[in-house]
């Protein structure tokens, strides 16, 4: 059996377009190893946490390397520092949104199961950019549940990514909240930066992001204020069109702020010897085995 709901019964649970899209993706977004060990680790994400790059992976062709993935992602190392088996549900091109539902749908069908079954359980969320869920309709409609831009006379581009950054923490402590006593949800990010403003609303805030752990290994300073540095920008600036908000202002703020920051976060990683030089600079083998490194030690630090 697998150690969560298996792919039938997640689609069953779920009836939405959304959901099908990416179960039918070209790669598998689920891996797992179960060897009958103390702890669990569950890691969410994006390209970087699923491995893309690694081996003989080529997304694009959908053809995916298992074996050599399977052994070299962060969530094999931090399980074998936890004594834990492990499962990486991730997707290339993926959004924030896309991980709060599956963070859902385990707490709703996996979790009371899982927490009998292990003795702890680390759930590792590693966030992606912003500006990508711009493009789907089901979080536009949530969104603006939380912030309608539409009535708020001071609304711009950047009070919009902030107030989007604080719907996705709110969501993540909504699930932090519920969780048993023998679980933690951890959150870090890849390769963008958490605005001051949304600081202290989840807990177990990885402080710094995967591009500065790799980084600062190599005596590279990284810069800070990085929200969006990937394709998250053309579906965030399609969504202002649409809304009417691409005024001067927002264009210019794109251009002095966003791009300025996002090139020279992507010069950084181009630079990097623990990132490869194609798509969005996914880390390498030895990038990965860092950022486990680095969890495990706030891990350690903070008793969890």
């Amino acid at each position: 059996m697998s150690i969560l709901l298996s792919k039938a019964q997640r689609q069953h649970h779920v009836d939405s377009p959304y959901w099908s899209d990416y179960y039918n993706h070209i790669v598998d977004p689920y891996l797992e190893i179960c060897n009958n060990k103390e702890n669990l680790v569950i890691c969410y994400g994006d390209s970087w946490t699923w491995g893309d790059s690694l081996g003989n992976v080529n997304v694009p062709r959908g053809i995916d390397d298992v074996d050599f993935r399977s052994k070299n992602i962060y969530a094999c190392h931090l399980s074998q520092h936890l004594n834990a088996d492990f499962v990486n549900y991730a997707v290339p091109g993926v959004y924030n949104y896309w991980i709060h539902d599956r963070l859902d749908i385990l707490l709703e069908h996996d979790l009371n199961r899982l927490c009998d079954q292990y003795s702890k359980i680390y759930i590792v969320v590693t966030l992606t950019e912003l500006g990508r869920d711009f493009d789907l309709d089901l979080y536009i409609t949530d969104f603006h549940k939380f912030y309608p831009w539409d009535h708020d006379p001071d609304t711009s581009g950047k009070k919009l990514l902030e107030q989007a950054e604080k719907f996705d923490f709110h969501k993540l402590r909504s699930i932090q909240d519920q969780l048993p006593d023998n679980c933690q949800l951890i959150v870090g990010r890849n390769f963008t930066n958490t605005q001051p403003n949304n600081l202290g609303i989840v807990k177990n805030l990885i402080s710094k992001n995967w591009t500065e752990v790799l980084l600062a290994h190599q005596g590279i300073t990284p810069i800070s204020g990085v929200l969006i540095m990937s394709h998250g920008l053309d579906r965030f600036d399609n969504f202002m069109r649409d809304q009417q908000l691409d005024t001067a202002e927002y264009k210019q703020w794109v251009i002095d702020e966003i791009g300025v920051t996002a090139k020279k976060q992507l010069d950084f990683l181009n630079n990097s010897v623990y990132n490869y030089k194609k798509k969005t600079k996914h880390p390498t083998p030895a990038g990965h085995e860092l950022w486990a490194n680095y969890l495990v030690d706030y891990i350690t630090e903070n008793g969890l």
